[in-house]
């Protein structure tokens, strides 16, 4: 009876240490990750309404999606384009630039059967915006200002400030622009109502913060004929002063009298619009 037992004790622990070679829970081998690579190309200054072409590859996603995403600042990363890959994993793509500041990219490859989600390295841009200048809320003196066409050497200009004279236009870039661009002429309309040698001018002050003074202007000169353009590093300026001249004597009986122009006024700016000028800016050129 006692080897009995002995024997029964034997096949117990025997069958016991067999219980984990056989166990329907035991821990099953851990999926690996996708391994995403991105390529993203985006021009030197990216600007809203261009592209950022991406291209890159997942060891492992033959004919499936990936999705390029898009975190504008410190906000949530969205949905900006869906791409498929080919049969080794490469993908091609393109994602159109929207919004203006600080901008982050990266493409996602969401889980598989056999596979973890996985996530490539996010690339960081900074997107700017061409801002017409006719549409924010500028400050006019000297003059009144119309937003309407001008043409020029029979060429036209969609947008445009117009006034007398010496007239002056004042715009608040909060130091967030880096570019301000124009174009100077003497309307085709107002040929016949100027001497012979007449020009038109636009001067362009940048505005700094502590500036206790206005520094020389950008200038730019066109006589009756094809517009010139003028561009101008506005970087850090809290604001810009436009100054449009007409160097030129009026025809005897002259029945109107002739607009200076600043034609297409644009600024290149990371912010989608400008502020308000202020009290202050006025008063700094007054």
């Amino acid at each position: 009876m006692r080897k009995l037992a002995v024997a029964l004790g034997a096949a117990l622990c025997l069958t016991l240490v067999a219980l984990p070679a056989t166990d329907a829970t035991a821990a099953k081998p851990k999926k690996r990750q996708f391994v995403v690579s991105a390529t993203f190309s985006a021009p030197a200054t990216p600007v809203v309404g261009q592209r950022v072409s991406v291209k890159g590859r997942v060891p492992g996603a033959a004919r499936t999606r990936v999705r390029v995403e898009l975190r504008l600042g410190s906000g949530k990363w969205q949905r900006a384009a869906t791409v498929r890959t080919d049969r080794r994993g490469r993908y091609r793509g393109a994602v159109r630039l929207t919004r203006t500041g600080p901008t982050a990219l990266r493409v996602v490859k969401t889980r598989s059967r056999t596979h973890r989600a996985g996530v490539s390295r996010a690339v960081s841009i900074r997107v700017w915006k061409w801002i017409d200048l006719t549409t924010t809320p500028y400050f006019a003196h000297g003059g009144h200002f119309v937003d309407q066409d001008a043409v020029i050497g029979g060429a036209r200009y969609a947008r445009a400030f117009q006034g007398q004279v010496d007239s002056v236009v004042l715009v608040n870039l909060a130091g967030r622009c880096s570019r301000l661009e124009l174009a100077s002429g003497i309307r085709d309309a107002d040929v016949g109502l100027l001497q012979p040698g007449a020009e038109a001018e636009v001067q362009v002050f940048r505005l700094d913060a502590q500036a206790a003074q206005l520094g020389a202007p950008a200038t730019v000169r066109a006589p009756h004929g094809p517009a010139r353009g003028l561009g101008v590093d506005v970087t850090g300026a809290h604001a810009a002063m436009l100054i449009a001249q007409l160097d030129a004597s009026l025809v005897p009986g002259a029945a109107s009298v002739p607009r200076a122009v600043i034609a297409n006024p644009r600024a290149l700016c990371s912010v989608d619009r400008l502020p308000a000028v202020t009290d202050r800016q006025v008063q700094q050129v007054a």
